[in-house]
């Protein structure tokens, strides 16, 4: 009984000195954790900053949004600093980098990020645009398929994928993957407009580019581009009124752009607005 009572108390001792020791361990975790919170905080610091870039870049001046980029970079560099292992301070950095065109150092960041974890489709996607940046045609195309590769619900990879399709005059597959980002992210503005640029200049097929530019100013009314397009293509479906409408709308905000002036008044001369014609 003795000795069965002895086993228990050292049995219950070496539990005691195996928990204490795991209770140590995860004592000692905050010096890393705090480490990466250090790196968190500059990452949010960097990000808010990125924020009002974006805000001035809607408000087209890039002069400012350029500087809030800048010192975004200040503050994934300290990130990066305070956890060499962390994919968000290198990601975020490498997007800052790309937005001033710093486009050889981005690639560069996002090669460390995903050193850090190959798993996240952005990663490989906005490395393709930065090597976009760079000409190297190639080698976006391979990331932007690697994107897709990863995350199949990854609109913005089909989009990007889709441009380079286009640009390759590889039309059927361009649309496909326009269409597929729009299936992903039903508002996606900038895929209708592109979209729809192709069924009007390349496809003929103006009822479709219409739905398109209609989605874009449904989307943004307060848009110019949406307005340019759908113009044109009332234009080329001989809507001449409606494609008055459309391009004075677009040339009250855009007076200089000779291609919307030119079609507007050819647009007038087929309405019987003659002298509407001869100032435009």
């Amino acid at each position: 009984m003795q000795i069965m009572i002895k086993h228990i108390a050292n049995h219950f001792l070496f539990l005691f000195i195996l928990f204490s020791v795991q209770g140590f361990s995860q004592d000692d975790k905050p010096k890393v954790d705090s480490i990466t919170d250090a790196a968190q905080n500059f990452v949010k610091s960097g990000n808010y900053k990125c924020d009002s870039a974006a805000i001035y870049i809607k408000n087209k001046d890039s002069k400012k949004a350029n500087k809030f980029y800048l010192e975004a970079i200040k503050d994934y560099k300290k990130a990066v600093k305070a956890n060499d292992n962390s994919f968000a301070a290198y990601y975020n950095l490498g997007i800052a980098q790309t937005k001033t065109k710093d486009y050889k150092n981005a690639v560069a960041s996002f090669d460390k990020a995903l050193n850090i974890d190959a798993t996240h489709s952005e990663a490989f996607r906005e490395r393709g645009i930065a090597q976009l940046g760079q000409g190297k045609d190639t080698m976006a195309m391979n990331d932007f398929n690697k994107a897709i590769d990863k995350n199949f619900e990854d609109a913005e990879a089909f989009y990007q994928r889709a441009m380079m399709y286009e640009k390759k005059h590889t039309t059927q597959s361009a649309l496909e993957d326009y269409s597929r980002a729009l299936e992903i992210r039903p508002n996606f503005e900038a895929v209708y407009l592109k979209r729809g640029i192709i069924n009007n200049n390349i496809k003929k097929d103006y009822i479709l580019a219409l739905n398109d530019f209609n989605r874009v100013i449904e989307i943004d009314p307060d848009g110019n581009e949406g307005y340019l397009w759908r113009g044109k293509t009332k234009f080329n479906g001989g809507d001449f009124k409606g494609a008055d409408k459309d391009l004075s709308r677009y040339l009250d905000m855009e007076p200089d752009n000779v291609e919307a002036l030119v079609t507007r008044g050819a647009a007038r001369i087929n309405t019987g607005n003659n002298s509407g014609a001869v100032r435009d």
